[in-house]
């Protein structure tokens, strides 16, 4: 009891208690658990967006080589070192193409014949490939951590317009998705 001009007065507060260290450690690892699944959410949502784009554009532009070669005597256009083709742009949608999905992105239309060794060695390719980075880029901005964390250089994801797609001319038995192939027929 206190005393105040007089009058007597008790302090009817009751103590506040606070945060033990102990619950505030379980309060901060929740939120991190939470942050991390949330993460982890976050990068596995932006990799299938970025698939689902690149899926659609692939098709894109092989419908837009189909209507090139049959407006040319139902011939493809030679391969492109990176790229789509001369003249196969009138056939696109608008807009800005190429397109880069992932950060150092780049298509590539093949025209090639299959290096082999094999049933299909000499068969003709024509397909559109999307690689995740440029063959002179650093290695570490050619995978995906989340769905292609097993790519290469020369690793692609592809649309195969017609024969037996492979991921490079050179590389061919390296780690490739394809778009459109049957599930049996993807060998990668």
């Amino acid at each position: 009891m206190a005393e105040e001009g007089g009058r007597a007065y008790t302090n009817s507060m009751p103590k506040q208690r606070g945060f033990t260290l102990t619950e505030l450690l379980i309060a901060v690892a929740i939120i991190a658990l939470l942050a991390g699944l949330l993460t982890v959410y976050m990068f596995r949502h932006r990799s299938t967006a970025r698939l689902a784009r690149v899926s659609t554009e692939l098709g894109e532009i092989a419908t837009a080589l189909s209507q090139y070669a049959e407006d040319n005597s139902y011939q493809y256009p030679v391969d492109t070192a990176r790229g789509i083709p001369p003249g196969v742009e009138k056939y696109l949608s608008a807009g800005t193409w190429p397109v880069s999905i992932w950060p150092e992105g780049v298509f590539d239309y093949d025209n090639i014949l299959h290096p082999g060794p094999g049933a299909n060695a000499g068969k003709q390719i024509f397909q559109i490939a999307y690689r995740l980075c440029d063959t002179d880029d650093a290695i570490a901005t050619c995978s995906d951590s989340v769905l292609f964390p097993n790519f290469t250089r020369y690793s692609a994801i592809l649309y195969c317009i017609s024969g037996p797609c492979i991921p490079h001319s050179e590389h061919p038995t390296d780690p490739a998705y394809c778009v459109n192939c049957k599930p049996k027929e993807q060998n990668y």
